[in-house]
């Protein structure tokens, strides 16, 4: 019977469990991270399959535009310059609708990058990859 130099005669050996509260955790906020991460893809994608949508078939939206100009002013937001009368509600309504889906787009691109976060911070490697990059760019890169 061999005996372990480590431990003492009645300790029992300090193996790692092989499955341990904590790493039930990090799998959980990891899991957690990448449905997050897929949430934002899918969000990110609507938005793009919507505006490519739109940019190929614009009459179909026509309806949508109408409505948009007449809440934002409709005939009200005409303006006589010289002979000719100038709408400037459909020109407001597209730059409502841009500035809205702009929003919409970085929101859902949050999402993905919080998703991302939660996955890095549950993975707790971050000291490997900083050895990797240190490897990588040598020892006198500039850190920040």
């Amino acid at each position: 019977m061999s005996r372990d130099p480590m431990n003492s005669p009645g300790e029992a050996s300090a193996e790692p469990a092989l499955f341990s509260p904590e790493l039930a955790m990090r799998l959980c906020a990891s899991a957690v991270g990448i449905v997050t991460i897929l949430i934002g893809l899918w969000l990110a994608l609507t938005l793009f399959g919507m505006i490519a949508e739109g940019l190929r078939t614009p009459e179909a939206f026509a309806e949508t535009w109408k409505q948009w100009a007449a809440i934002v002013g409709g005939d009200g937001l005409k303006f006589k310059i010289g002979d000719q009368e100038a709408a400037f509600a459909p020109a407001v309504s597209v730059a409502a609708v841009g500035m809205g889906l702009c929003l919409l787009v970085w929101l859902s691109l949050g999402v993905m990058l919080t998703g991302a976060k939660i996955v890095a911070w549950a993975s707790g490697e971050r000291e490997a990859v900083k050895r990797i990059l240190r490897y990588a760019f040598g020892p006198t890169a500039k850190r920040p």
